[in-house]
């Protein structure tokens, strides 16, 4: 890096890609900057929000880059571990060190994930050769470099690497995978969203959860975190498990307790939503498998699942005797149900899909009863989308589990 603009970005990116900064952090500073007409740096360090500590950390860790003594990725796991556990950024650099597993996989600038992201029309052929250059400069990832130099989405990244995922699998074929590829990033959705509307999306098994959705949904771990943690593991041919540890995302313990708590959601011992709240129990609170199993398991008792009518009326988009005139037609399925409210025009479309998203989570147990019924609440209160709500709330849900409309 030569020039002092070069040096700033730089900073910047180490500041969100390590967590001391998040997106939304970083999109309030650069109103702040614009409103001010001063450079984004001196609107973050004159903040007053950020721990100094932090700061100076960042700054050691560029220092560091500048003189080459690591890469950005490093920089950026070491500082992230540094932070978090209150250390100096020699130790924590140390422990990166000591606990990166090497691999032979070499991975090619131009791979899977760039090529359908071309085909797709999300990125072009002009910008991919900057984002290669900085990706071999930066020794990162290349969709890490994508999302901190602000040509992708974290969500798009997110579904571009899905895309790969699944057409490794045999679960969807690459035609597919590039035309819903496409419409997702046109349209600000999901993957799973846009194969749902193009016809082409294949239910799965409500018992296979991943671990990194599970880490997601414990609140351990973000959204940009498991992007990352993807992309290794799809390209470097390492467990996500693995990732997750060399990145300082979670220990050994964690991941032992993950292992056990996804056990129990395949011999439906815990729901998804009891294994994500014991995981949060052990990750940030310190409570052994057992203490957080035995808490999750009675928060999260309940009896059977309400109708789609009774959700929609907990809720308040609708109230009693609605539902019952519409019924009395001998309607009775929730889609048919939803479908004769909007025929009728007592519920909004967004509202209705949203609230059978919602409900297919809640059968498969991602979410509780009373957890659909605040978040539709907060959506109808806010006037935003799902999306939103989810965000806001703080939920994560994973996507390919909210098409199970039956």
């Amino acid at each position: 890096m030569d020039t002092q603009t070069d040096q700033s970005q730089l900073f910047i990116q180490l500041l969100v890609g390590s967590g001391i900064v998040s997106r939304e952090e970083l999109a309030d500073f650069k109103t702040i900057a614009r409103d001010l007409k001063m450079p984004l740096i001196q609107a973050i360090m004159s903040s007053g929000s950020l721990e100094r500590s932090a700061m100076d950390l960042a700054g050691e860790a560029l220092s560091r880059i500048g003189s080459r003594q690591v890469s950005l990725d490093m920089a950026i796991r070491a500082l992230r571990i540094a932070v978090q556990q209150n250390i100096k950024f020699a130790e924590a650099l140390n422990k990166v060190r000591s606990v990166h597993r090497t691999t032979r996989v070499f991975v090619s600038a131009a791979n899977e994930l760039t090529n359908i992201l071309v085909d797709a029309e999300v990125i072009s052929r002009e910008q991919l050769g900057p984002i290669l250059v900085k990706s071999n400069e930066y020794a990162s990832m290349v969709g890490q470099v994508m999302v901190l130099e602000n040509v992708i989405s974290v969500q798009g990244l997110t579904s571009a690497l899905t895309a790969v995922l699944m057409v490794r699998s045999g679960g969807l074929s690459r035609d597919n995978a590039v035309k819903g590829l496409g419409y997702a990033c046109k349209q600000s959705v999901t993957l799973e969203q846009a194969l749902f509307e193009l016809g082409t999306f294949v239910q799965p098994d409500a018992r296979d959860v991943r671990i990194g959705e599970l880490f997601q949904m414990a609140r351990v771990i973000t959204a940009e975190d498991y992007a990352e943690c993807l992309e290794i593991e799809l390209f470097k041919s390492k467990d996500f498990e693995a990732v997750l540890e060399e990145r300082g995302l979670a220990s050994a313990a964690h991941l032992e307790a993950a292992a056990n708590l996804l056990s129990s959601i395949s011999g439906a011992v815990l729901t998804p939503a009891q294994a994500s709240r014991a995981l949060f129990r052990i990750c940030r609170q310190g409570q052994n498998l057992y203490e957080a199993v035995t808490e999750a398991r009675s928060a999260g008792a309940g009896g059977a699942h309400p109708r789609l009518g009774e959700i929609l009326v907990a809720a308040g988009l609708v109230d009693v005797a609605q539902v019952e005139r519409v019924m009395s037609s001998g309607t009775s399925s929730s889609v048919r149900l939803g479908s004769a409210l909007l025929t009728a025009g007592l519920i909004s479309e967004s509202h209705l899909y949203a609230a059978l998203r919602l409900q297919s989570c809640l059968k498969q147990g991602f979410i509780t009863s009373d957890g659909v019924v605040d978040v539709l609440s907060h959506m109808a209160a806010m006037k935003g989308t799902l999306d939103q709500a989810l965000l806001e709330l703080n939920i994560y849900l994973p996507s390919r589990m909210q098409w199970s409309w039956v």
